[in-house]
């Protein structure tokens, strides 16, 4: 069972560092174990292809999100047909697989597509098709096969993706007790819009009145307590072009923004306890290997105000109270917000960087894992092995007792989940011109357009002293390393001018159809009113 956070910083959780309450979460971590160097990649369609593929996404034809699919093999924008997905390779040992939750592996969106989740080997599946949605009344909800109509008031996403999670257990505990089973459970929380119900926010009234630079402060000294990080670490500042509190407008607007964010994770952690319930009624929970994690750092994006204006000076309708609104309170059905940098920088404390980023805020994740039966570890112990996201699928397959495909790059977690060792191989990424390569403890990282950087993470984690003018020699010897992983990955120079020329043509259409209807809309309004 695996259960995907969306964009959740490292120390949100109470157990990474956090003051969100986490009940379940920390429940797990305290019977189970953390690790403390489990990577995904920075950006959330790229590192679902991984975690279901074994392979780098981009291996995978999903280099980039799936809203940009090209005819690219590496950026077709969902998992190739020619690369089979966990589910489908577990089925010939018998498994029967579950999907509660966010796809977003399919440009089209379209649960009845050749690369919808029952195309590529579950067998049931609810949740939402895109990569965001409004959590109160989701626009692109499915069932199997199935578009659903936008759900009425009283439907909130997050309790219906635990909701229907644990329904798989039940109904798969009462229709098929001999058969193993892989559930995946793939939560939009706590991706923007920042919505929770008020009783969820409630919990945090005051909890954030010092503002972003001491909730930074304190997460990376409950990191250092908890051991987390090799100690005597320094955190990371606060990052570029963020304020400092003190400086900060609209303080009571930005308080709720991050106490509307806390209200999600802790529904979240609330409803992951209903599916824990299920597998303890059905008598699973002992025998199943349950691993949490986030698909990438904490996410720095703002929600720009355009629909703001045309509803308030033009009278216009539009679907969703959509962007960053000072005088709306954030959370409620009539609010579509973010939660901004200056928070988001405060949940990937005590690192850098953020989402879409290669610095290891943007991909450094929690990683807990929970196997009462199989783990050869105390209870509550820490991991300090590197992980990736594409080791869960190899680690699934062997427990399965089938071997991976030829092609995989993760490699099997199973010696280090049951006592051992492993040797890790280098670890790649690319987004958006990031570039970044770990071998050992090195890691190389680069920004688009810039030069690259080196960082010894043993006694550097947070990336503050670049030793590439230092150590020549290891640039160069990691610069080979990721440029030869890159020509065989097919990635692509950034930016790849025909998609985007693509995209920004159907833009401008889509624009000049919106500004005729203004127009229209402008027009009537001035006849009507003669």
């Amino acid at each position: 069972m695996v259960i995907l956070a969306d964009d959740m910083g490292f120390s949100d959780v109470a157990s990474y560092g956090g003051e969100i309450e986490t009940p379940t979460l920390d429940r797990l971590a305290g019977a189970g174990v953390r690790f403390t160097q489990l990577y995904a990649t920075p950006r959330c369609s790229p590192t679902r292809a991984a975690l279901l593929s074994g392979r780098h996404p981009h291996a995978a034809g999903v280099g980039h999100l799936a809203d940009t699919g090209t005819d690219d093999p590496a950026y077709r924008g969902a998992i190739r047909h020619d690369v089979p997905t966990l589910p489908e390779l577990l089925r010939p040992a018998g498994y029967r697989s579950y999907l509660a939750g966010k796809w977003h592996l399919d440009p089209a969106n379209d649960p009845a597509s050749p690369d919808a989740p029952l195309a590529r080997g579950f067998e049931r599946y609810f949740g939402v098709m895109r990569g965001a949605d409004d959590l109160w009344h989701p626009m692109s909800l499915a069932r199997d096969r199935e578009r659903l109509p936008p759900p009425g008031d009283g439907f909130y996403l997050t309790d219906a993706i635990s909701d229907a999670a644990a329904g798989f257990v039940r109904d798969h505990a009462a229709q098929h007790p001999n058969a193993p089973f892989f559930l995946y459970v793939a939560y939009t929380a706590p991706h923007w819009p920042v919505q929770a119900p008020a009783e969820d926010i409630a919990r945090f009234a005051g909890r954030y009145r010092e503002g972003w630079d001491a909730l930074r402060e304190e997460r990376a000294n409950r990191v250092a307590t908890l051991g987390l990080l090799p100690g005597g670490f320094q955190p990371a500042p606060r990052n570029p072009g963020v304020p400092a509190w003190q400086g900060a407008e609209h303080p009571d607007w930005q308080r709720a923004r991050m106490r509307a964010y806390a209200g999600m994770v802790h529904r979240m952690d609330r409803g992951i306890g209903d599916v824990v319930r299920a597998l303890e009624e059905t008598g699973a929970l002992e025998n199943t290997l349950l691993v949490f994690l986030s698909d990438n750092g904490a996410c720095p994006e703002a929600l720009g105000s355009g629909n703001l204006w045309l509803r308030r000076v033009a009278g216009f309708w539009t679907p969703e109270h959509y962007g960053d609104d000072p005088a709306v309170e954030p959370g409620g059905p009539d609010s579509f917000q973010s939660y901004g940098r200056a928070w988001a920088g405060a949940s990937n404390a005590p690192f850098r960087g953020y989402k879409s980023g290669l610095y290891e805020g943007g991909i450094r994740s929690p990683g807990i894992v929970h196997w009462p039966a199989g783990l050869r570890h105390a209870p509550g112990s820490k991991l300090d092995d590197v992980a990736h996201v594409t080791d869960l699928a190899p680690t699934a397959l062997g427990l399965a007792g089938l071997d991976p495909p030829e092609g995989m790059d993760g490699r099997d977690l199973r010696p280090v989940l049951l006592g051992g060792e492993r040797a890790r191989g280098p670890l790649y990424w690319e987004h958006e011109g990031w570039r970044a390569v770990r071998d050992g403890d090195l890691k190389l990282v680069s920004r688009w357009r810039h030069s690259w950087e080196l960082y010894d993470l043993a006694s550097d984690p947070t990336e503050l002293r670049d030793l590439a003018a230092q150590r020549p020699q290891e640039v160069a010897r990691l610069d080979g390393l990721w440029q030869r992983w890159a020509a065989s990955a097919g990635v692509r120079p950034w930016p790849w001018w025909n998609p985007l020329i693509r995209n920004a043509a159907a833009g401008v259409l889509a624009l000049s159809v919106l500004l005729l209807a203004l127009l229209l809309r402008l027009a009537f309004r001035a006849l009507t009113r003669r």
